[in-house]
């Protein structure tokens, strides 16, 4: 059994929790795509990219993990997640719909859980190394312009919904 300072525990248990949202954000857009027949190429290209990136983001998440000579076991068999992995789960929602509006609702207020969460690894009490703090910081950023991608998607719905309401 391997013993980790408590500050180097810390880091490799919010590594953990970002690398568990990661794997969410591949199945819930996994999911979007299988639900959404009709989806526009544009909206299937990003959803794709999202998917990619995250599981590149999880990648580099496990890479750094490795380097502290923690253990992704406790990411893939643990029961008792973190405090950041808890309250993603406690707040991100299931897709509501089969419609591309509400899919990409839900896409859009996971998002915004997402940057909480990596708000949340942030800002964590424990001193934390200059390489995990840019590992972190590069992907919240990262995820920023996904969220702001989905934000467009989600209001250039509703002005087609106004339309459609008005002129049909």
């Amino acid at each position: 059994m391997t013993f980790y300072q408590p500050k180097t525990r810390k880091i490799i248990e919010v590594l953990n929790d970002l690398v568990r949202i990661h794997d969410d954000r591949v199945s819930g857009y996994g999911d979007a795509l299988k639900k959404l027949i009709n989806i526009g190429t544009e909206l299937h290209d990003d959803f794709d990219k999202i998917i990619s990136d995250s599981i590149s983001y999880k990648r580099q998440l496990l890479q750094k993990i490795n380097e502290l000579n923690g253990s992704t076991r406790t990411y893939l068999a643990s029961p008792f997640f973190g405090k950041i992995y808890r309250a993603w789960m406690d707040l991100k929602v299931a897709f509501s719909g089969n419609t591309q509006k509400a899919i990409i609702g839900s896409c859009k207020y996971n998002e915004e859980i997402a940057l909480h969460a990596y708000r949340a690894a942030l800002n964590v009490k424990t001193d934390m190394t200059e390489d995990v703090r840019q590992l972190i910081e590069a992907q919240e950023c990262q995820l920023r312009k996904v969220y702001e991608k989905i934000k467009q998607y989600r209001e250039a719905r509703h002005v087609v919904d106004y339309r459609t309401l008005y002129f049909t």
